[in-house]
């Protein structure tokens, strides 16, 4: 059995995100939370990328990276026993498998982490030569090893942006919408109300109109706290990448964190 309840799951399908609290002890904080920061790695670090298949534990072996096989083996067991595929395979409705397991170090800042963005959009690309289907995204677990909360490293999340995501970059595969950048929230934006007749034969109207409501509010600096998921450290926050989300600066100390990735087999 997984941690997760049943409306977690539904929320998790329909919104795009769930957190769940206390998931590691202080043990394996303490432990880990030693680990990442004696490796230092930073965000777009190509080493913060775990080893966890034979193949990739082989590599690390030869370029004697044995911390790293260290690490990645503890969390790869980790998620074997959190039952991490468990929830994947709940939320895609099918067999799934791990596919990544990075971790990284966002120093105290006063800039976000990463600003409100899509993920698999073609990193904003202006020419795009092949598209992907739409079913092709993950599902990601962010544990964080320091608190976090509004303005200090959480991540936000636009409830609905996933439904709306997955039925542009359908529509884009089906070549029913000229690709445009679309990257970037206001470029997102733009090209689905510019579409939105073709975007709505891929989307419920109702699930459509609420996340155009979130995105109203999100315009008010007084609403904003409200897609802001403050966590404890030990828990995580699991959701789907296709949504607009945005990781806030950690403006009050270090942000520590490790990452699962999970996709449909």
């Amino acid at each position: 059995m997984s941690q997760l309840q049943i409306p977690q799951i539904k929320d998790l399908k329909e919104k795009g995100f769930t957190l769940n609290s206390n998931w590691l002890n202080e043990q394996e904080i303490i432990f880990l939370k030693k680990i990442i920061l004696s490796m230092q790695r930073q965000k777009g670090d190509k080493r913060s990328h775990l080893p966890f298949k034979k193949s990739q534990i082989f590599l690390k072996l030869i370029q004697a990276q044995l911390q790293d096989i260290k690490l990645g083996l503890y969390l790869y067991n980790l998620s074997k026993k959190l039952k991490l595929i468990d929830i994947s395979n709940s939320f895609f409705e099918k067999e799934s498998e791990l596919v990544n397991i990075d971790y990284y170090v966002s120093k105290k800042s006063n800039e976000p982490v990463l600003d409100w963005h899509v993920d698999k959009a073609y990193s904003g690309k202006e020419n795009v030569s092949k598209f992907v289907k739409a079913d092709d995204y993950g599902l990601k677990f962010i544990f964080y090893l320091t608190d976090v909360s509004f303005e200090n490293g959480c991540l936000n999340y636009i409830p609905y942006s996933n439904k709306v995501a997955f039925a542009l970059k359908k529509a884009i595969y089906k070549n029913e919408i000229n690709y445009s950048p679309y990257w970037k929230m206001k470029d997102f934006l733009n090209l689905i109300m510019k579409n939105k007749k073709i975007v709505l034969k891929y989307v419920r109207e109702s699930i459509f109109e609420k996340f155009i409501l979130n995105m109203e509010h999100l315009k008010s600096n007084e609403q904003v706290e409200n897609f802001s998921n403050k966590i404890d450290k030990g828990g995580a926050i699991i959701f789907d990448e296709s949504g607009i989300h945005k990781g806030t600066a950690p403006s009050f100390n270090d942000r520590i964190i490790f990452r699962y990735i999970f996709k449909k087999k």
